[in-house]
């Protein structure tokens, strides 16, 4: 897997000064690019099939890159200087650096212009650390947007994203007056923010589209770099990882139509769990930043309650899950009316007799047509017959077998209907029956 150091080279003419990460000088002797001492901190080990990527403008190249860039105001001559692309190269290091020029950025087809250069120079899995210190103007925007598209398209790591704040000294005109010594930039450890993203589109992915993997993998990501540091798991994080576990099955209950599961869900366990954790000193920060959330798409849901099912109609409904939520209702229907009866919902010969019992009941079919399980059990067909709710939502049970049947046949059966009509007929008749129920 290879790695990567991406940096934007400025104009400007550059301060020698020391850097500090995390309160530590990067190095002991000054440096006048803050790319010097980041590379020799983290690239000194690579190996030549990683790189240093310094993108630059013509005028970045001209002043800082190549020697004797930089022009004196006073006596319109070019001063000594060791560009950056020698101070580099004399570092030894088997990493490869790459130079790439980019426009400066004063149209939004220069904008595009960057973004491809960039994107094109990542590979596949890189694992990549991140200089924006003197990004221009649009540039770390664009750097953040850029990075959080190509961990998607190219599955990139961000180890680092990192930014000098020499402007923290004070300004030029000041520091440039003093001793070389006392000059020492703190770099900003930006690496958070992108974390921040990952959240923000793992968060969406769940409440948009119930996709808890996001989620799942950035906590059990942040726990093991707990567990690294610490070798033991704080109790709120234990809590955690019980949580999004719980999560998880619920989402893949309504995703397989596990009904059972739905109804009898320990959602109180769920509910308490993220209340805790709220109040907790979770050390995973994000994540309690999403709980509001979170309790709020679970909170329709009740410990044995048959109307879960409903719940989870909805949510397979406000999430795409068409067919899931034509059987959930379905089934749910029939669990109802088995229980009103006092019959078992998990015996097979009772569920279809219910849905067989619906279509005598709407086809007014006679004793002797009966078929099936009706037939053979004529008694709990007329019990069931005469139930109120079974009378109530057999019109909409009888549209949902159509459906049911329409979409396990992947409309390839005469008379199918187009998907918007389906998706209509579904939330039309989800409506309904919660009307009734």
């Amino acid at each position: 897997m290879s790695k990567a150091f991406i940096s934007i080279l400025g104009t400007n003419d550059y301060l020698e000064s020391f850097h500090l990460l995390d309160g530590k000088l990067l190095s002991k002797t000054p440096s006048k690019y803050v790319q010097e001492d980041l590379v020799e901190y983290f690239c000194k080990d690579w190996q030549s099939d990683s790189e240093v990527r310094i993108f630059l403008t013509e005028e970045a190249r001209n002043k800082n890159w190549v020697d004797d860039g930089q022009i004196d105001v006073q006596t319109k001559e070019r001063k000594k200087n060791i560009g950056l692309q020698n101070r580099l190269k004399n570092l030894n290091y088997q990493t490869t650096i790459k130079d790439f020029t980019i426009p400066e950025g004063k149209t939004e087809k220069d904008l595009w212009e960057i973004f491809e250069i960039i994107f094109e120079t990542f590979k596949d899995n890189d694992e990549v650390i991140i200089d924006v210190t003197h990004s221009f103007r649009f540039l770390p925007l664009l750097l953040t947007v850029m990075l959080n598209y190509t961990r998607q398209v190219k599955n990139i790591k961000i180890e680092g994203v990192y930014y000098a704040a020499f402007e923290s000294l004070g300004s030029i005109s000041v520091v440039e007056n003093w001793d070389v010594s006392k000059r020492k930039a703190p770099i900003f450890d930006l690496t958070p923010l992108m974390k921040l993203q990952e959240w923000t589109l793992a968060t969406f992915d769940y409440t948009q589209n119930a996709n808890i993997n996001s989620l799942e993998n950035l906590v059990k990501n942040e726990i093991k770099s707990i567990l690294s540091e610490t070798k033991k798991l704080p109790q709120s994080e234990i809590l955690l990882r019980k949580t999004v576990s719980l999560l998880k099955d619920l989402s893949n209950n309504i995703a397989l139509c596990r009904g059972s599961e739905i109804v009898n869900f320990d959602f109180e366990e769920l509910t308490s769990n993220l209340e805790k954790l709220k109040e907790s000193e979770i050390v995973i920060k994000p994540f309690k930043l999403l709980i509001d959330t979170i309790i709020t798409k679970v909170s329709k849901f009740k410990n044995d309650d048959i109307n879960n099912g409903l719940v989870a109609a909805e949510w397979a409904l406000k999430h795409n899950l068409y067919q899931q939520a034509i059987t959930i209702l379905q089934e749910i229907l029939i669990t109802e009316i088995l229980e009103r009866n006092d019959l078992n919902v998990s015996n097979l010969k009772y569920r279809k007799i219910v849905p067989s019992a619906i279509r005598i009941k709407s086809q007014n079919i006679p004793t002797c047509k009966w078929e099936g399980e009706a037939k053979k059990n004529k008694n709990i067909t007329k019990i069931l017959l005469n139930d109120a709710l079974l009378n109530d939502v057999k019109k909409e049970f009888e549209k949902l077998s159509s459906i049911r049947n329409d979409v396990n046949h992947s409309g390839f059966l005469t008379g199918q209907k187009n998907y918007k009509s389906i998706i209509q007929k579904i939330n039309d008749i989800y409506k309904k029956i919660k009307e009734i129920i």
